[in-house]
């Protein structure tokens, strides 16, 4: 069979209200375009009405397929699913919630001919988020990198106008699937991989339906989750804070005992509470630290499967696969 033009990712989570929208808006510009595709939406297990409208646009498309998976994995589990069920000579991963415009992806194909690159970045020239979201998203992008890099690596590994909004090679995809990762980034990894990149300048569109799941809990767990499956530096810096307060521990005890020498015993333990509370929490923060990577050490251990297909929708028409008993990953 001769191989698409294009894959289209789409992961799934919340967004019944923009599937059909989203749906028209690429067949249309693909279909202007010329390419041969395929549009893969990978249902995540969302809890709102979104397999259904899904399963519409397949009986209604061709081109559509749905990938259904048994339950909720997590947005960069399902670009991985969505993947490892592509075909095409490129593939581009987008969200579904409608800010990222189908209307780019000619001239994201243009810059990879072009500049003769294996990945293409869109960096939003205005990111449509709410001031606090962009704040905390710059400071933790600062942070994030200094982590998650490796000594003397100068790979920037979070761009704050950057996201998954991208296209990407056969080549890179079967690079990706190759990787065995059980708590896996998508940028991250691109990242990791290398390859040729080009940036595509692209507008941001506001949110028209709903909110985003990622709450700041959620937020927080996948940031720890890329550092610590990208860098053991969040280690290093457990023992260089222990180091520190072993110094002033140190030095602190030193004073006590010439101060009795010198001055006599003085009542007020106050500084020496303090110091014994401080000293306790960095104990117990640096064993949490060690704990993260022994926990993600034992899950990976385990050789489950990233993700769990329940059914596979698409080709002529909607034509239905059911794969309810069947378990899928990536190779590697």
């Amino acid at each position: 069979m001769e191989r698409l033009d294009l894959s289209v990712v789409i992961p799934v989570y919340r967004n019944e209200q923009s599937i059909g929208e989203l749906a028209q808006r690429l067949d249309e510009v693909l279909r202007a375009a010329g390419l041969s595709f395929e549009v893969i939406f990978v249902e995540d297990g969302s809890p709102d009405d979104s397999r259904r409208q899904i399963t519409a646009v397949c009986a209604a498309r061709t081109g559509f397929r749905g990938l259904f998976l048994s339950r909720n994995f997590g947005q960069h589990t399902a670009i991985t699913a969505g993947l490892s069920h592509a075909s095409g000579r490129w593939t581009v991963v987008m969200d579904c919630d409608l800010q990222d415009d189908p209307a780019d992806i000619p001239r994201m194909l243009a810059a990879a001919t072009r500049a003769r690159a294996d990945i293409v970045f869109t960096r939003k020239q205005a990111v449509r988020h709410p001031i606090f979201k962009r704040a905390t998203s710059l400071l933790f992008g600062g942070i994030f990198n200094w982590l998650s890099a490796q000594p003397g690596d100068r790979v920037v590994i979070h761009e704050a106008r950057v996201g998954n909004y991208s296209l990407i090679s056969a080549k890179v995809r079967e690079a990706f699937l190759s990787l065995g990762d059980s708590r896996r980034h998508y940028l991250m990894i691109l990242r990791w991989l290398g390859f040729r990149r080009e940036y595509v300048d692209v507008e941001h569109s506001a949110r028209k339906h709903g909110k985003s799941s990622y709450t700041l809990g959620k937020l927080l767990r996948h940031a720890l989750d890329g550092i610590v499956s990208q860098s053991e530096r969040l280690l290093y810096v457990s023992v260089v804070v222990g180091f520190i307060f072993f110094v002033a521990a140190f030095s602190a005890a030193t004073f006590l005992v010439v101060n009795y020498f010198v001055s006599g015993y003085k009542e007020g333990w106050t500084s020496t509470i303090v110091l014994v509370l401080l000293s306790t929490g960095l104990i117990l923060m640096s064993l949490g630290v060690l704990g993260i990577y022994i926990g993600r050490i034992y899950e990976q251990t385990k050789g489950r499967p990233l993700f769990v297909v329940d059914e596979i929708l698409g080709g002529a028409k909607g034509h239905s696969q059911s794969a309810a008993s069947r378990t899928d990953h990536p190779p590697g």
